[in-house]
């Protein structure tokens, strides 16, 4: 339902994930600016091009609107719902190899990703973020039992877990991957037969 989520009356987000599906690059990257521009999402373009291949053009934003990463915590709170936004900071710089930005990135997602154990929080998004965390740091086994667990209570990522996630590419081709896959297409799938939807695939 892509073209519907493109009405006004959706989340910014909504809409850049739609216009990302539909391959519609260049009105997705004019939406990222337009929004970093007034402020309301100074994050976006590096999400939009930390996970599109253009690893390069999210750390030139980056690094032309923050001298560090604690200025750009400061901006985009990471116990505020900008836990995400660094983890695409900490996969752009492990993309091209600044493994210093990339720890420290890291690091910052880890001390968050505690607190919000300490203060109680779990729901099947941020246990899906933990499993792109736990990827990234190189504990698959891990991943692929948070992403199971994010799956399993209820979590949809489109048809894809790595639709907007590049980080999780590596686990693509694992059996264990591929299974957690097809529940969450399949829970998709009932959800849309319930709502008289074509079955997707």
């Amino acid at each position: 339902q892509y073209e519907k989520a493109l009405d006004e009356k959706f989340p910014a987000w909504t809409r850049l994930t739609a216009l990302w599906s539909l391959g519609r690059m260049e009105e997705a990257t004019l939406l990222a600016w337009e929004r970093a521009n007034s402020g309301e999402d100074v994050a976006m373009p590096i999400a939009l091009f930390a996970n599109s291949g253009q690893a390069e053009k999210a750390i030139q934003y980056f690094e032309e609107r923050w001298d560090n990463l604690a200025d750009f915590e400061k901006d985009v709170p990471l116990l505020g719902g900008g836990l995400n936004d660094m983890l695409d900071v900490a996969f752009a710089y492990g993309t091209v190899g600044n493994e210093e930005r990339f720890n420290e990135a890291m690091e910052r997602t880890r001390v968050a990703l505690d607190s919000l154990d300490e203060l109680g929080f779990n729901n099947p998004q941020l246990t899906f973020s933990r499993a792109v965390f736990f990827t990234m740091a190189g504990d698959r086994e891990k991943a692929l039992g948070l992403l199971a667990q994010s799956i399993d209570s209820g979590y949809v990522n489109g048809t894809e877990l790595a639709a907007g996630w590049s980080a999780l590419d590596v686990l693509k081709g694992e059996p264990e991957y591929q299974a957690i896959e097809d529940r969450m297409i399949e829970h998709l799938n009932r959800v849309r037969a319930e709502l008289g939807l074509e079955q997707l695939t």
